[in-house]
């Protein structure tokens, strides 16, 4: 085994809870901990804008990634796809069969669902947490060495120019919403 996939979605127990998913977090950190230890990748996948998600759960996420020894990252905003419980719950929320969640995709989802964090930009959220990670993985010789292949092969596939204006776009984000 040389790496494995983690579908933690979120750090706040009562989100998992709402999500039906039992994580017992503390176990995901130990597990994590002793694959990292082993030289076993890992990828660690989560989720911001869940219904009834406020910024104070975001926040638990953010602190989770971390504190986990992720060797790469990937946050999703959530999306009601059809055939879902959360698909079902978004319809009766615009009470309405008619409104469907158009222009939404994993990635760039519009809105979340809780009053709290609702119009906020999920986009920019996403990205701030994304880069903070980064960052941190960045002054980290043995991350960089670990992971130069990938480095270079998203540097190759996204162009210089176009991840370096994205890396600058992001880091004067995070320094005006610091």
């Amino acid at each position: 085994c040389i790496g494995i996939k983690t579908g933690i979605e979120s750090g706040s127990k009562r989100i998992l809870e709402e999500i039906g998913k039992p994580v017992n977090i503390e176990k995901i950190k130990d597990l994590l901990n002793l694959t990292s230890k082993k030289v076993i990748k890992v990828h660690g996948t989560f989720c911001i804008g869940l219904k009834d998600e406020t910024f104070l759960d975001i926040e638990k996420t953010r602190r989770l990634i971390k504190e986990l020894p992720l060797s790469s990252l990937q946050v999703s905003i959530a999306t009601p796809f059809p055939g879902t419980e959360f698909f079902d719950w978004y319809i009766k929320k615009e009470k309405s069969a008619d409104h469907q969640p158009e222009g939404m995709d994993a990635r760039l989802s519009l809105r979340s669902f809780h009053p709290e964090v609702q119009n906020k930009n999920l986009k920019r959220v996403r990205r701030k947490i994304f880069l903070k990670w980064l960052l941190t993985r960045f002054i980290s010789p043995l991350w960089v060495f670990r992971n130069i292949r990938i480095l270079l092969r998203t540097l190759r596939g996204l162009g210089l120019v176009f991840f370096i204006r994205n890396f600058i776009s992001a880091l004067i984000d995070t320094r005006k919403n610091i």
